[in-house]
């Protein structure tokens, strides 16, 4: 792995009493003190004064007693008490420098090149690297950067790489020899990533006024330290790698450097640090390397051995289950838990007593220091053996697997997610070289095209296949625009008529679907009544003899649209098994076909690109229906979002879900779901939070305890029996654990039966493995794949009630109340297994469904929600969540988290985060505890991010006609003999050009969409933002006021635009006179265009501005 962490302090480099004894030219430890106290002194007051004078006495007598001190103290004392890198007692080796683009690669500066005393490879002089971290030329100590405006000038970033636990283990148990080429290919490993992140322009410098741009620093210097041991006392290699706030630039000048390309670009550069490192293992000592995840182990080395020495990793590991993150996937908390956990170093205990306390530790968890190293021998000889074909083509196939992996979730990879994965699946076979050799075969040969750049420049890569699914859905869509009448409008009108409580926008939504292209959209917000809307289209679509499928991305959603719109269950499917048995010749569309797909924004781009073909080749009509602001699709791609840029859409915005307690809390929350449609989180958030519907936990538990006692509360209200509940979050694992904690509770209460439990072996939804599953009467359960009991069949996500347990408790009797057709089925466990994979746990797939995940609630509407927000969640994730109520919505939020990541990210590196002692080497003052208020609004921008996904389209232009190759769409016009585009001077000339193409449909600039879209939201938001009281009375601010007031702002603008066209209608009227010959028609043209214009004189209201002819138009808004 590979950490980049700030530095403010220079105090942790380098012993003091090492650099004294550099200093006097003394380096050897047994030199007497005295002597090297001298030595020192003189030095020091011959660059102070002329020998001789008072001032050199002086100076020689303050460095004496000093440097003596200093020396008295000993390695572990006279280190300025925060001396880390170095000299800690454990055989660490000298600090090394790393230095490119030094001396002749560089234009000198004022003061000539700044690393001229950092010879590449050559030992650190702390004095030299102080001087450097501190901005100043070694020798002239002239400044080479700006002094920071508050002091608080970073020094340099701490590059730490750590080898795998196995390689550490080897190492502290080899012998000399095989010990010194193991942290050889380390310390080569090390520096091949820092040569990397050089050569490719990740070491950045800012440049111009106030460092607004930023380019690739030519000349920058490291001092690289090897260290052997954690803080555990455990065998731990790994080197720190202090790269210094300080460069040259291309032109000569210095100047800081900015940590982000390399903060941005650390899995990679990692990566390819292991990937040097299992090679030069490989070919130097014979090991083999396995995966482990995204690192890799040495092949052979025990589990039981890795455990014993990873002491550390298990007080982490331990943190972070109690904390509930898992450290592979949330890197600032791993980085908090450690920071917790850690100790001490011991400095006083010397290599030879750790390798004998190691050595005992082997033998007591009986093995043999030569056990160990036949394993890893045995195991390299099988893996050589079982190697298949060439060594090229093995590198290959692996580099093609690690870019299926980069894109089976994304449309797009990132230059730096395609380093990065190419090398953890090359680090096993491949050295840095080899990794880098493959990226650009992938590149030359077309595996991947770069198909634009990120904003920051960061090219952008997607493969030929999935740029030819997101061109040819387009083709087939924009093919498909206008293409026949697929319900008479005569039917459209009897539907509409028939259902007089559709709102306006749901009868344009309903006509918007059922118009002449193939393909039509419609988006709503969350609670809008897109379903009821559908519901009108199915029964257009059936009054007419056609065939109506319904379709979701999930089986829960399927059930819901299913309900909705009245269909069959056999004519209703989830999105990937309706396209199977499409290509099974099972389900035939045709042209009567109408297919209505729901919650369309979680389709992925290969399924939605397959659906729009398979529809467009049968002729059959296709509506989508979702909203692009809320969950994107797991998969790659949201093909949903281009269509609407593509084809527009009709869009559904008033929300009806919410109805809260009172008619006061409905309003709010209604106001609230339409902020969180517009992305405006942060404001609905607080809304809820001013209503008293968030609780902010201390940490974990105390969060988790929240949630469980307000849902034991909500199920003992007598009340609220026929009320139905969801408790939400974003993973898997937290579900498992609030299922728990809910079940226990329940049985507390007496909700359910105590001591009553059945156990079950059960595949948990999200898991791979069998998992022990309590089951009692009463209990709620969740199936987590499609299975046919007894005629009956159970989908994915369906839920049930158990009614009975019985018979053998290895394989119980389950009576199961169904909960959406309310079926009774009795059926053992056994039986409820559906298709397995060889070698998959033959049990159900099951578990309660107390809890489940956000993802799997898009598209469910309860009466109450119970968000836990344990680990974060982003905006689509916020409003989904969110707006599944009807009548209440509680929000629980572990702040501890929070803190945690927030105290990590702050300036400064603490004496106790190096588990040093704070005093005089403290980097600064301790820091102030963080405040709710701090915690509260890093909340809420965390909650505001957005995760949606990319499409290669969005790296297209404006003109996805143009891109995808479809056909631009235009109309002939007849031009007679002698005519001129149809215009005569006899016949009226409106009909004659009402044939002309209109101009191309362009997209607008980015500043017109930025435009529109303010104008937008200022004529859809409320003047009055209906408030919510925390003291808990419930009144929300009238906006009747507000109404009568944005109607007369309408009414003036009307005004405006109408006095706008009517000049512009006398300006074209104008020139058409002059253009065209004298005669009747063009004076005829002219009156008829001011006959059809309304007046406009008289006054729009009763605050419109009255103007004289004479008096210039002026309106104000």
């Amino acid at each position: 792995m590979m950490t980049c962490t700030r530095i403010t302090s220079v105090e942790y480099y380098e012993s003091m009493a090492r650099q004294i004894r550099r200093e006097a030219g003394l380096s050897p430890p047994d030199s007497p003190l005295d002597d090297t106290a001298a030595a020192y002194a003189r030095k020091i007051a011959d660059a102070a004064a002329a020998e001789g004078s008072a001032a050199y006495e002086a100076a020689y007598t303050a460095a004496f007693d000093r440097a003596l001190a200093t020396l008295r103290q000993g390695h572990t004392e006279g280190r300025d008490q925060v001396a880390y890198y170095t000299d800690n007692g454990a055989g660490e080796a000298n600090g090394v420098w790393w230095t490119r683009g030094s001396g002749s690669e560089v234009g000198p500066g004022r003061f000539g090149d700044p690393f001229r005393l950092c010879p590449d490879g050559g030992d650190v002089d702390g004095r030299v690297l102080r001087d450097l971290a501190a901005g100043r030329d070694p020798e002239s100590l002239e400044p080479l950067v700006r002094a920071s405006a508050n002091g608080g000038r970073s020094v340099g970033y701490d590059l730490q790489f750590a080898a795998p636990k196995s390689v550490s283990v080897l190492a502290a148990f080899a012998g000399p020899e095989e010990r010194a080429r193991i942290l050889a290919a380390h310390d080569r490993a090390v520096h091949r990533a820092l040569d990397y992140a050089h050569a490719a322009g990740l070491i950045v410098t800012r440049t111009g006024a106030q460092g607004r741009h930023h380019a690739p620093a030519a000349g920058v210097s490291a001092a690289v330290y090897r260290h052997f041991t954690s803080r555990a006392q455990d065998p731990q290699l790994h080197s720190h790698a202090v790269l210094l706030n300080l460069c040259v630039r291309a032109d000569g000048s210095t100047g800081g450097l900015d940590n982000r390309a390399i903060l941005k670009n650390a899995g990679g550069i990692a990566a390819l640090y292991r990937s040097e490192l299992a090679s030069g293992l490989r070919s130097g000592l014979g090991y083999e390397a396995v995966r482990a995840g995204r690192n890799f182990e040495i092949a052979g080395v025990a589990e039981p051995v890795l455990e014993l020495f990873s002491k550390r990793r298990a007080a982490i590991e331990r943190v972070a289950r109690e904390r509930g993150f898992e450290t592979s996937k949330d890197r600032a908390a791993a980085q908090a838990a450690a920071f917790d956990t850690r100790a001490r170093k011991n400095r006083e205990m010397p290599l030879a007593a750790l390798e004998a306390e190691w050595e005992r530790q082997l033998v007591q968890a009986g093995w043999a220091r030569g056990a160990v190293f036949e394993g890893v021998r045995i195991a390299a000889d099988g893996i050589r053996e079982a190697r298949v074909g060439p060594a090229a083509e093995r590198r290959q196939r692996l580099a093609e697997a690690g870019l299926t992996g980069a894109l089976a979730m994304q449309a797009v990879v990132e230059e730096r997610d395609l380093v990065r994965r190419v090398a953890e699946a090359l680090q096993c076979e491949a050295g840095a070289d080899a990794v880098l050799d493959e990226v650009e075969r992938l590149c030359r040969d077309g595996g991947v095209v770069a198909v634009g750049r990120t904003a920051e420049g960061e090219a952008v890569y997607a493969t030929p296949e999935m740029i030819e699914a997101e061109r040819g859905m387009l083709r087939r869509a924009y093919g498909r625009q206008d293409e026949r009448a697929f319900v008479p409008e005569a039917v459209v009108r009897r539907v509409l008529l028939e259902r007089p409580s559709l709102r306006a926008e749901q009868r344009a939504a309903v006509r918007h679907a059922l118009n002449r292209d193939g393909v039509s959209v419609i988006e709503g917000s969350a609670g809008s009544g897109k379903s009821y809307a559908m519901a009108s289209v199915a029964e257009a679509v059936r009054a007419c003899g056609g065939e109506v499928w319904v379709i979701a991305p999930s089986w829960k959603a399927v059930d819901v649209i299913r309900t909705d719109t009245a269909t069959a269950e056999a004519m209703a499917r989830a999105v990937t098994g309706f396209l199977g048995r499409i290509d099974k010749g099972e389900i035939t569309l045709g042209p009567e076909t109408t297919v209505i797909a729901d919650e369309a924004g979680m389709i992925g781009t290969r399924d939605l690109a397959a659906l729009v073909e398979a529809t467009g080749a049968a002729g059959a009509k296709l509506v989508l229906s979702g909203d692009t602001r809320q969950l994107a699709p797991v998969v790659a791609g949201a093909p949903m979002r281009l269509l609407v840029r593509a084809l527009g859409a009709a869009r559904m915005d008033e929300i009806q879900r919410q109805r809260g307690r009172s008619e006061s809390e409905g309003a709010w929350m209604r106001a609230a779901s339409i902020d969180f449609a517009a992305g405006r989180t942060a404001r609905a958030l607080e809304a809820y939070d001013r209503g008293g519907a968030i609780t902010w936990g201390g940490d974990r538990e105390a969060t988790i305890q929240a949630l469980v006692d307000a849902y034991a509360v909500s199920r003992r209200d007598p009340e609220g029996a026929e009320r139905t509940r969801a408790v939400l979050t974003g993973w898997n694992k937290d579900v498992r654990a609030l299922n728990a904690r809910i079940r226990d509770r329940l049985k507390q209460d007496g909700l359910l039966p105590e001591g009553a439990d059945v156990e079950i072996a059960a595949i948990p939804r999200g898991g791979s493995q069998a998992e022990p599953v309590s089951l009692t009467v009463g209990d709620e359960v969740m199936f987590g794949e499609s299975v046919e009991v007894e005629g009956q069949m159970i989908r994915n996500a369906d839920l049930a009630r158990i009614e009975a347990l019985s018979g053998d408790p290895d394989d119980p009797m389950l009576t199961l109340r169904l909960a959406k057709s309310g079926a009774r089925l009795s059926v053992r466990a056994s039986a409820l297994v559906g298709f397995r994979e060889p070698g998959e746990p033959r049990v159900p797939r099951l578990q309660h469904s107390y809890a489940m995940t956000t993802h799997a609630s898009q598209g469910v509407t309860v009466d109450e929600a119970f968000v836990a927000d344990l680990r974060g969640t982003g905006a689509e994730a916020t409003y989904v969540a969110m707006t599944r109520h009807r009548r209440s919505s509680r929000l629980f939020v572990d702040t501890d988290r929070i803190r945690e990541r927030l105290e990590a990210a702050r300036s400064g590196i603490r004496p106790e985060e190096r588990g040093l002692t704070s005093g005089r080497g403290a980097a600064r003052a301790e820091l102030t505890p963080l405040g709710h208020s701090e915690i509260r609004q890093a909340y809420l921008a965390e909650s505001a991010s957005s995760g949606g996904k990319t499409n290669i389209a969005d790296f297209a232009g404006s003109d996805l006609r143009g891109w995808c190759g479809a056909p631009v769409r235009s109309y002939d016009v007849p031009v007679p003999p002698g005519g001129r585009m149809g215009l005569r001077h006899e016949g009226a000339w409106r009909e004659a050009i009402a044939g002309i193409a209109p101009l191309p449909d362009r997209e607008p600039s980015l500043v017109a969409q930025a435009l529109r879209q303010r104008i937008g939201e200022r004529l859809r938001a409320p003047a009055y933002y209906p408030i919510p009281r925390p003291n808990g009375s419930e009144r929300a601010i009238s906006r009747a006021l507000d109404a009568l007031r944005w109607r007369d702002r309408f009414r003036r603008l009307t005004a405006i635009l109408g006095q706008g066209l009517r000049r512009q209608a006398q300006g074209i009227a104008a020139t058409l006179q002059v253009a065209l010959p004298r005669g009747d028609s063009a004076k005829d043209a002219m009156n008829v265009s001011q006959a059809r214009m309304p007046p406009i004189d008289e006054p729009v209201s009763s605050s419109a501005v009255k103007r004289s002819k004479t008096e210039p138009l002026r309106h104000r808004i």
